[in-house]
């Protein structure tokens, strides 16, 4: 659903959406691996559920902004058609990030025997997958926004404009 927004033009939603994602799952980690404000720390479980939670509200909230919206209902067509394709990348991406959870966590599969080393292992994970993501959102931020410039320039006929959009977006 959010390629098919940013491929109509529509970027800034999609990309609060990606924000807003990371920062649930920042506040919501803590509080789910030590039980800050519960009493009831799930440990390494918890960053998956923070993810999973995360992951779940992106969905949803582009599921509002494609076909929920009046200042989008114009592209619900072409939302819909490419959305289900396209959402799939986000849906991958968190079974990708299950599985990996779910095979640190098992002992019979790795080296990783110490219960210690697993909670380590998994947490490690769960960081540097949100450190590498909060690194890249600017980068794809300014990709996402190019991408529909340079397509309706180059529409236009404009390939000075479809060269500079590159170069700028380069740089």
């Amino acid at each position: 659903m959010g390629s098919a927004l940013r491929g109509t033009g529509i970027v800034q939603p999609t990309m609060i959406v990606q924000m807003l994602t990371v920062i649930l799952n920042t506040v919501l980690a803590p509080v789910l691996i030590a039980g800050w404000g519960t009493h009831h720390p799930l440990g390494a479980a918890g960053a998956g559920l923070a993810s999973s939670i995360s992951v779940a509200l992106g969905v949803l909230f582009l599921w509002i902004i494609s076909f929920g919206s009046s200042t989008t209902s114009g592209c619900a067509p072409i939302c819909g058609g490419r959305g289900w394709r396209s959402s799939g990348a986000f849906s991958t991406s968190d079974c990708r990030r299950r599985r990996v959870f779910h095979d640190l966590r098992d002992p019979g599969r790795h080296l990783l025997g110490d219960p210690r080393l697993r909670a380590g292992a998994q947490a490690g994970f769960g960081v540097g997958g949100r450190v590498m993501q909060a690194l890249f959102l600017p980068v794809m931020a300014i990709a996402f926004a190019a991408s529909p410039v340079a397509g309706q320039n180059f529409g236009a006929g404009q390939y000075a404009r479809v060269r500079e959009t590159f170069r700028r977006a380069a740089v």
